[in-house]
């Protein structure tokens, strides 16, 4: 019975103590990246320190490069084709002790502008030029303002992701 016991206990915390090694994958930042470029992607997430491998999974985004920067984020340099599909890829990082949970980041045709402060009230917007992405992450409640050239009756389409 004493050994039942033992075994029982072994059994509930040892899947406990494999997981706790594993990698953890937040989020990959910038969320979106232009065709055709070369770009630096920070991975975020807990133990990625000994990251060795990352993994998509359709073509048209390769790894020049894995750097640390601490025991919970990478810098990855990609190459992203000119021809790479456009919209939401799926990532995950594999590290010395485990595979990180999937995550996205988003392939579109236009260059990256950063989101710029103050841009939260009406009078002061962000002037951007047409045919961009603007990068940008929303913490808590956010309001933004932008602002660009256009002309009377021109037909412009916004998308947010």
């Amino acid at each position: 019975m004493r050994r039942f016991a033992i075994a029982s206990l072994l059994t509930l915390f040892v899947p406990a103590v494999l997981s706790a090694a594993s990698p953890s994958l937040s989020i990959i930042t910038p969320r979106g990246v232009q065709r055709g470029s070369e770009t630096v992607l920070r991975f975020s997430g807990q133990r990625l320190e000994d990251a060795a491998e990352v993994f998509f999974y359709r073509p048209g985004v390769s790894v020049k490069e894995i750097k640390p920067v601490n025991a919970n984020a990478i810098d990855v340099t990609v190459t992203v084709a000119p021809d790479c599909r456009m919209g939401e890829h799926v990532a995950q990082v594999r590290t010395k002790s485990g595979i990180s949970e999937y995550r996205t980041f988003f392939v579109g045709p236009f260059p990256e502008v950063q989101e710029k402060e103050p841009n939260s009230e009406f009078e002061t917007p962000q002037v951007i030029e047409a045919g961009v992405t603007v990068a940008g992450i929303v913490q808590n409640e956010d309001v933004d303002y932008y602002a660009i050239q256009a002309k009377k009756g021109q037909r412009i389409s916004v998308e947010i992701e």
